[in-house]
């Protein structure tokens, strides 16, 4: 609501549930955030799948041309994709353009502890991360960086690019 700017109503509209709900869901997160700002706790958020009503949400990455371009960051470990985010030192850099890519960089990163890997992919540019699995902590930190995480669903490399591109990865 507060994102967003929206009413209870049309938030409501929105995540297609009733207003009473999005007025419990709301009253229960302010109690919390206000609880971990004053008592200084820490604040998670987890959940299940999330949907959006958006099929596309190519538009997020559209550049001044009105091109499609991203960074995908894919998780390497050999040619397949990595098992798990927090182990992964290896990664496959795409630019996209157009849903074409136009440049690709393997980089090795042994310097950055995995806590500090979710800003290392930021400053390198990158908009999307590919992995087969990763832990909550780096999961919230990566989305609160504005990477958007996708599952490979134990693909290689190059069918979990081929699939992203194609909108067949969630």
């Amino acid at each position: 609501c507060d994102y967003k700017r929206l009413s209870q109503e049309n938030c409501a509209q929105t995540m297609n549930v009733s207003r009473t709900t999005v007025q419990r869901i709301y009253a229960s997160a302010r109690s919390k955030i206000a609880e971990a700002l004053v008592l200084g706790k820490v604040l998670e958020v987890d959940g299940g799948i999330v949907s959006f009503n958006s099929e596309d949400d190519s538009s997020n990455y559209k550049n001044e041309k009105g091109e499609v371009s991203m960074k995908i960051a894919i998780g390497l470990d050999g040619e397949k994709v990595a098992d798990h985010f927090g182990h992964c030192n290896d990664f496959r850099i795409y630019d996209i353009q157009d849903n074409k890519v136009i440049n690709q960089e393997d980089i090795h990163d042994d310097i950055n502890v995995h806590q500090a890997r979710p800003q290392f992919l930021k400053d390198l540019g990158v908009d999307v991360l590919i992995m087969n699995s990763m832990g909550k902590g780096a999961y919230n930190r990566l989305i609160a960086l504005g990477i958007k995480t996708i599952n490979a669903e134990n693909k290689s490399v190059d069918e979990a690019l081929n699939s992203y591109l194609a909108q067949e990865l969630n």
